[in-house]
């Protein structure tokens, strides 16, 4: 067909189209469109600052020049002005004004703003004064409109905010108990805060006595960690305290716990890990030992209620830190916690973390001289540190929680980890003292000041039994007793800076710094292991070393005295020896019964086992434990050898465990329906029996009753210790053990006289040495001096004395 006919001729022009009028919704449709696509360009334009800068970023992205970008950048200086960052107001403020010129100069001039932006810079790049004085007029207004629309908001949400916060304080009867507290006539005394419990997890901090490790699911072997605190008088029961039905009626104890090793849960890299020995596949010597956790699930559990309940009531105060640097990192590690306390709320709970935080006040996860500050503070500054902190959850909830990146468990890790870092008191304990000497056993010298003394001499000046407190000793279950001086009174440095860092607006000049206090050093005097034992005498206090060191301290009270040696002797029994006690004052009676009888702690049966391996190869071995599950519980297991299979090669080793149950004050053996008033009477009426498990017959002869530091799950070690189970000695460092109610009374047939003897015996497992302990004992009997223990013989039985 023919050839179409060219198309007309047509112009382009730069005049601005006729637009049709859009409603609200598609206007507001299209600026959230039109943010979440270039959000980010807007925000890199903002920061701009030259006007080059400008020119070419927006000639590189000519679809930022539109309304949509100035009224993002409009709503943006309000927030940042609510934040509080008037710096960064005023920079966007700038490129907010060059955006509404290029746009009254596009309305101007009828065109589209794309097609005028480089008239526009290059008209301000050579404008005259007044030109840029116009600018900076418009500038400075438009500074001023948006601190008062983010006054405006800032009133309206402190409004909103302080209604939410009465409506969460409400009682039962919708009563405020702040207006309550300032109705109350200024006579009546205020009563005691309220302290924050999380809801979702009920913890028993405060009970009255009856056994509490029972209902709290604490298990025998953990149970040892745990002790019984009087709040009111700052003081420990000792184990064996005998409460009276008349003094202690209205009594109300703590149940928690004491006893605790630093970086148990293995976090920081920078201390030793802390674990409980694990049994050994093998019995070779070569073998490294493994470790095992130190805390069961439900001690952990209370371990983490414990610390969140410590950490609010100020085990870390705001007033323990003296540069502003201390200051603003405990402030941030504080918001920090808050975050994970709120975190371990939701995941348990299965609810989001913002909901959470809604319902619950960061306020009440802080410490409390952290929140004493903060409700000094206006309403204002309250309400922008609660916007921080919502950002923070958010973003928190989205990357972590929501992310499924984080477990019930992990923030329970987390949250004690950081309590050891921000409370380095957090565990131990610190007792002051009226007096300290640190001396060799049986002299005495003067006490001085820095803890030193001069050589004995008779007629010395004992120990001040009153004034102020000279020294402090802290006890630490990582690094044993160490003393010093009381140091002198710190001077508390008032910050001049906000929660997070921004200096205040007001112009204040800068304080200086006083000079820092030199605190007085730590003296370590001894790890728990090298104490042989404790002489307590009222408030008087002696901790006896390997070396014959001998550590006095006189402290404030009796009671006193009674928490210091119970908590030595705890972290002796935890670190040492399991089945021994240092002091007699303050031997739980549990473990009084188990030496008496022969008992092993809640150990795990491998440890059993292997003890059983080890010891003579005999009919007829048995060794009694409590159970590791039931606290009214004891297990005894036999061993016996099978018949034997091959010529010359003995039979395999058989074991049975049988369950004695406490019931009541009796003792009874399972499936042996008779009761025992004792435990002893027990074991003597089974001496001899023959117990019978399915087909197999065991016969019970003789006990293996625990021997001194002997290695089980009980024990608790650290990474340094690990290489070397056992503790080497220099010649200079040996020295007897005290023993202490297990005296031997024998009779002198020549003049009718007693005389109090100890026994000191050689263990089957060293005869190699047998002969080296003869002839050392041999000297020993024809020496005689007041330092040493008068050997008055040596007996033998069975095969050694072939």
């Amino acid at each position: 067909g023919p050839p179409l006919p060219p198309p007309p001729l047509q112009s382009v022009f730069n005049v601005k189209a006729e637009e049709k009028e859009e409603t609200e919704e598609q206007k507001e449709q299209k600026h959230k469109t039109f943010v979440e696509r270039y959000e980010k360009q807007i925000k890199h334009f903002g920061m701009l600052r030259r006007w080059d800068n400008s020119q070419k970023y927006l000639s590189d992205n000519p679809h930022l020049v539109c309304e949509e970008t100035a009224n993002y950048l409009v709503i943006w200086c309000i927030d940042l002005e609510v934040e509080e960052k008037h710096a960064l107001m005023e920079q966007v403020a700038h490129q907010t004004i060059v955006m509404q010129f290029i746009l009254e100069l596009a309305k101007s001039l009828k065109v589209d703003p794309r097609a005028c932006f480089r008239q526009f810079f290059t008209k301000i790049k050579t404008a005259d004064q007044q030109y840029m004085e116009g600018f900076n007029d418009e500038l400075e207004a438009f500074k001023e409109r948006v601190r008062g629309r983010a006054k405006a908001r800032i009133e309206r949400a402190v409004r909103e905010y302080e209604e939410e916060e009465r409506q969460k304080r409400l009682g039962p009867g919708g009563l405020d108990p702040v207006d309550v507290y300032e109705s109350l006539p200024p006579d009546l005394p205020c009563p005691n805060s309220v302290t924050f419990q999380d809801p979702s997890v009920p913890c028993p901090i405060s009970m009255t006595f009856q056994d509490p490790a029972v209902p709290a699911g604490i298990s025998p072997r953990c149970a040892a960690l745990f002790a019984l605190y009087d709040a009111p008088t700052r003081t420990w029961l000792p184990p064996n305290h005998r409460f009276s039905a008349t003094e202690d009626r209205d009594r109300h104890l703590r149940f928690r716990i004491r006893f605790y090793f630093r970086n148990w849960h293995g976090m920081n890299e920078q201390e030793p890990a802390v674990f409980r020995h694990a049994p050994r596949r093998s019995d070779t010597t070569n073998e490294k030992p493994r470790g095992t956790a130190v805390l069961d699930r439900a001690s952990f559990e209370y371990l983490f209620e414990q610390g969140k309940f410590d950490f609010i009531n100020d085990v870390a105060s705001l007033t323990d830190f003296r540069t502003e640097a201390e200051v603003q990192r405990f402030k941030n590690e504080s918001l920090g916690m808050a975050v994970l306390h709120l975190a371990h709320i939701a995941l348990r709970s299965g609810r989001c973390l913002q909901d959470v935080a809604r319902k619950y006040s960061f306020q009440e996860c802080i410490p409390r001289s952290f929140r004493h500050q903060i409700q000094r503070n206006s309403a204002v500054t309250r309400f922008r540190m609660r916007n921080v902190f919502r950002r923070f959850v958010r973003r928190f909830q989205q990357h972590t929680v929501g992310a499924g990146k984080l477990a019930e468990q992990d923030v329970m890790f987390k949250y004690v980890a950081t309590l050891e870092q921000l409370a380095p008191r957090f565990g131990t304990e610190l007792f002051p003292a009226l007096s300290l000497d640190v001396s060799n056993e049986g002299e005495k010298g003067r006490p001085y000041s820095d803890g030193g003394h001069v050589p004995a001499q008779r007629g010395d000046a004992p120990l001040a039994e009153d004034g102020p407190v000279s020294h402090e000793v802290l006890v630490t279950g990582t690094t044993g007793i160490q003393w010093r001086l009381v140091p002198n009174e710190s001077v508390e440095v008032i910050s001049h800076r906000g929660y997070f860092g921004r200096r205040s607006r007001r112009k204040e000049p800068e304080p200086r710094a006083p000079p820092q206090p030199t605190e007085p050093p730590w003296v370590h005097f001894c790890d728990f292991r090298e104490i042989t034992h404790i002489v307590i005498r009222d408030r008087r206090v002696s901790v006896h070393r390997q070396d014959n060191k001998c550590l006095e301290v006189l402290l404030p009270s009796h009671e006193s005295a009674l928490s210091f040696v119970s908590l030595l002797d705890g972290y002796f029994r935890l670190t040492a020896d399991s089945n021994h006690y240092l002091c007699h004052e303050v031997a739980p009676p549990r473990l009084v019964m188990s030496i008496h009888n022969g008992i092993h702690g809640p150990m795990q049966e491998e440890f059993v086992f292997a003890k059983l391996r080890r010891e003579e190869h005999e009919e007829g071995l048995y060794v009694l434990r409590w159970s590791v599950l039931d606290f009214d519980r004891m297990i005894l297991a036999v061993v016996k050898r099978g018949n034997q299979q091959d010529p010359g090669v003995p039979g395999a080793l058989k074991f049975r465990q049988f369950r004695i149950q406490k019931k009541g004050d009796s003792f009874v053996l399972e499936g042996w329906e008779r009761a025992f008033p004792t435990l002893r009477e027990l074991l003597d009426t089974l001496k001899g029996c023959t117990l019978r498990s399915g087909d197999e017959n065991f016969t019970v002869k003789r006990c293996c009753p625990p021997k001194p530091g002997e290695i089980s799950d009980l024990l608790i070690t650290t990474q340094k210790v690990k290489d070397g189970e056992k503790q080497i000695l220099n010649l200079t460092q040996l020295s007897f053990h005290q023993i202490r109610k297990d005296e031997i009374t024998q009779n002198n047939n020549n003049d009718g006289r007693e005389m109090h003897v100890v026994l000191k015996v050689l263990d089957p497992s060293h005869r190699d040495v047998a002969l080296a302990f003869f002839e050392t004992a041999s000297l020993m009997s024809q020496v005689s001096h007041v330092h040493l223990a008068f050997v008055h013989g040596v007996c033998v039985r069975g095969s050694e004395s072939e």
